[in-house]
């Protein structure tokens, strides 16, 4: 058998090309590499990476599952990561992922995810209780507001965190942004170099540290469990040697669970209500839906599971805006051959993985740049491949809380449709994707609300 061969032909000198290209439209940059190339795309991103784009879905799978333990995280990521949270769980590896992953694996079994749905409600409720006919909002500052909240009561058992919320949204911003800078650039700067951008991590992580150390300091003076996340880490005990976690541990989860509880939900809600605005023959159905199903009555696990109006256009949305568009960023710990040796990505290769490549390959989805909920009708994993649809992961590292993202994505645009219909407040207004951490519209979402008579 003949192994495929890589070269890179567009990077040019030093792969500075295809730097340029990646930073300009990374979207278009990257389908282009799998138009060219096929199911593994090489490219040289700037001088010293060697990037595979993976989107055969068969060798996502073989990666994801089979040659998992061969792989590790990508150490530029890694590093950038580590600089603001050296403990979050998606930063860890082989046996200390392991440990964490099943002290936090109780924080997100079904029973205690549907006792959070009275909390989620009430936050909703809090939210579209504010508005008024007619008005305009933004809807990324709305959402992030309200998952926020939800977080916050779940993580810490604080019931008004939105009273916090654009401090930290402010210095979870410019964290994220940190870490997209100094896993991408040609050249990373040294921290204490005394640059503006620096000074403003800086402070934003302390900002973050302190608020978390104060809630975990306070919570092991009080000795008291409440029922939170924050009390199952701390009195989380490893089986087998009796181990807990430490304050930095459990803060470093702490951030990652925040960030991934209210960031990526609230990214996901305010892309489902930018497409219902676009599309109003979907919010038609969807609030007739609602309607009929839950009516004036209270959302219930029974009545979020008779949805499928709501479920297409929630899937619709992921596969069109994924939030974590970008999602796996892993380094070859040795050769790894995929295809029974068809293909050989070689040791030190890094390996990209992208759901938002995945999401938009046309031999998958027809008309890929289209919303069309449609594509989700009953029947529709029979034709779509695993690992063509992954908007949250997929082998061992599935996201840990996306029975919760899920939920807290219907109540809040079940409560929202029910109430207001949404419009698109300018058709003038310029917005665009914005690649970053995650995948955000930029610089904003002003949509225009009107109650429901």
């Amino acid at each position: 058998m003949v192994t495929h061969e890589f070269k890179d032909t567009t990077g040019g000198f030093l792969g500075l090309q295809n730097f340029g290209k990646f930073r300009g439209d990374p979207f278009g940059f990257l389908l282009e590499r799998v138009e060219e190339q096929g199911d593994v795309a090489f490219f040289r991103l700037g001088p010293m990476i060697d990037m595979y784009l993976v989107s055969n879905p068969d060798y996502i799978r073989e990666l994801l599952v089979k040659h998992w333990e061969t792989t590790v995280k990508w150490s530029r990521m890694a590093n950038a990561i580590a600089s603001v949270a050296p403990y979050v769980l998606s930063n860890l590896e082989s046996n200390i992922w392991r440990k964490h992953r099943k002290l936090l694996t109780p924080a997100f079994h079904t029973q205690r995810i549907q006792a959070y749905l009275e909390l989620m409600q009430r936050h909703a409720d809090r939210m579209v209780g504010t508005w008024s006919n007619g008005q305009v909002h933004d809807m990324v500052e709305s959402m992030t507001e309200a998952t926020m909240g939800i977080i916050g009561e779940i993580l810490f058992d604080i019931p008004d965190i939105e009273q916090e919320a654009s401090e930290l949204s402010q210095a979870l911003d410019v964290l994220l942004e940190q870490i997209v800078i100094d896993s991408g650039a040609l050249f990373i700067l040294p921290k204490w170099l005394p640059t503006e951008r620096h000074k403003r991590e800086r402070e934003a992580r302390e900002h973050f540290v302190t608020y978390l150390d104060l809630l975990i300091q306070q919570r092991r003076a009080e000795g008291v469990d409440h029922g939170d996340v924050l009390s199952s880490l701390i009195d989380a005990k490893d089986a087998e040697t009796g181990e807990m976690l430490t304050d930095d541990m459990i803060r470093g989860e702490l951030y990652g669970l925040f960030l991934a509880g209210h960031e990526t939900t609230s990214i996901w809600v305010t892309w489902a209500l930018y497409a219902l605005a676009k599309y109003p023959e979907y919010q038609i159905l969807l609030h007739r839906e609602i309607v009929d199903v839950i009516g004036d009555g209270d959302i219930t696990m029974d009545t979020l599971g008779q949805l499928p109006v709501m479920n297409k256009i929630l899937n619709e949305t992921l596969r069109m805006f994924p939030p974590a568009w970008s999602l796996l960023f892993r380094e070859a710990a040795a050769d790894i051959p995929l295809g029974d040796g068809k293909v050989v990505i070689p040791k030190g290769g890094v390996i990209y993985i992208s759901p938002y490549v995945q999401h938009h390959l046309p031999q998958y989805w027809d008309d890929p740049h289209v919303f069309d909920p449609s594509r989700f009708d009953n029947g529709w994993k029979d034709r779509i491949p695993n690992y063509a649809y992954m908007p949250f992961s997929g082998g061992p590292r599935v996201c840990l809380g996306s029975h919760m993202a899920d939920m807290e994505a219907k109540v809040l645009l079940a409560t929202i449709i029910k109430d207001y219909s949404v419009e698109i407040a300018d058709p003038e207004h310029d917005f665009w994707m914005n690649a970053g951490f995650t995948l955000r519209p930029y610089p904003n979402m002003p949509l225009r609300v009107r109650r429901r008579t």
